[in-house]
């Protein structure tokens, strides 16, 4: 249930009754949102009984092995993505599609040596398109089988949308973290979606923080924060956007909290006398943070928008610039109400907004 009083269709039961079986998890490696959301479906398996072995490579698999150290993990490296200042251009846009297009079928490949080596009942992916196998009940988590794609690419959408159905057929079942219908947060992103032979179901909103009790934090080594920002994503866009972030919320009267999203690191620094940065903290110390502060700032990521949702927090949303699916999502919850967004280009101009949002959220709280 949502701060606002609205039902948001937060899952509250588990929706895989596989108790007793062997369980690979494996999500996608860009950024943290996909690693994020698989939190809740593990605590589901692992309640039920399976026995959950955990996939990946880089951030997302050191993000998992953090929060469950006693599961054993196996490393299936990911495709790496670049976004720069102007997002993906032309000519890089198709040099890392035909990259993009092998390492599938590299990956189909590297699964089956894995199903050779541990034997797994399910395969649970996020966004990992070539993670199926015949030998295994293959389950493929999205929040978007109807992908945007730039302007100067609107050409080309019809045959990447059927690719992506083409590879999301070879899976047993889809799971969509969102409600099905006309307020459903992901919209076009899904609307009107099916892939022949495979079951497609909406299972709600995923969050990490669901099960969670916030662990608080000594107010000592991090200030309790009238201004939290969260960011992730792929560099060097995540880098760019926390000096941006440095320097607009030092000019501000609040305490503010920038969590870098580097679990690979763990340490704490003073940017300003008014801002600190984070490399990481547990879920628990996230969900505190989060719960205090009067105003959060984060990327348009889908795993963000869901934690926000859930938990019925004030944010102000900026998209990461050349990525159209965040740019959309912005909109929309904008659109639906949810929440302020801002590009990243008209950051200039933050000051008022935040001091505004940070008054608005301390009055909010004091009502409640």
């Amino acid at each position: 249930m949502a701060g606002d009083g609205t039902d948001i269709g937060v899952r509250k039961e588990s929706i895989l009754p596989v108790g007793g079986k062997k369980v690979l998890v494996v999500p996608l490696d860009w950024g943290l949102g996909h690693a994020a959301r698989c939190i809740p479906i593990i605590y589901d398996l692992l309640e039920s009984g399976c026995e959950v072995i955990i996939g990946g490579s880089g951030l997302s698999l050191t993000l998992l092995r953090k929060e469950f150290p006693e599961l054993r993990h196996v490393l299936i490296r990911g495709s790496k993505v670049r976004i720069g200042g102007r997002g993906i251009q032309i000519f890089q846009f198709f040099r890392y599609l035909f990259f993009f297009i092998r390492f599938v079928e590299k990956e189909h490949k590297t699964l089956e040596k894995v199903i050779d080596e541990i034997s797994p009942d399910v395969v649970i992916s996020d966004n990992r398109y070539g993670l199926w196998s015949s030998r295994a009940h293959c389950i493929l988590i999205t929040h978007q089988l109807r992908p945007i794609f730039p302007g100067y690419l609107f050409w080309f959408s019809p045959f990447a949308r059927r690719q992506i159905l083409r590879w999301a057929g070879r899976f047993d079942e889809i799971w969509i973290p969102d409600e099905a219908g006309q307020n459903s947060l992901t919209g076009i992103l899904n609307w009107g979606v099916s892939v022949r032979g495979v079951i497609i179901r909406h299972i709600g909103l995923l969050s990490r923080f669901q099960k969670l009790e916030p662990e608080k934090i000594d107010p000592e080594l991090i200030p309790v924060p009238d201004i939290l920002a969260v960011i992730s994503g792929p560099e060097p866009q995540r880098s760019r956007f926390e000096k941006l972030l440095v320097r607009k919320l030092s000019d501000l009267p609040y305490r503010s909290v920038i969590l870098q999203g580097t679990p690979s690191v763990s340490e704490v620094k003073k940017a300003a006398s008014n801002v600190w940065l984070l490399s990481h903290l547990s879920s628990r110390q996230i969900l505190y943070l989060m719960s205090e502060a009067s105003l959060i700032i984060a990327r348009g990521g889908y795993s963000t928008i869901m934690d926000l949702r859930v938990l019925g927090k004030k944010a102000v949303l900026v998209p990461t610039p050349g990525q159209p699916e965040q740019e959309y999502l912005c909109s929309r919850m904008q659109q639906l109400g949810y929440f302020t967004c801002i590009k990243q280009s008209e950051f200039r101009n933050i000051k008022i907004l935040l001091t505004e949002k940070c008054r608005e959220g301390r009055s909010s709280e004091e009502k409640r």
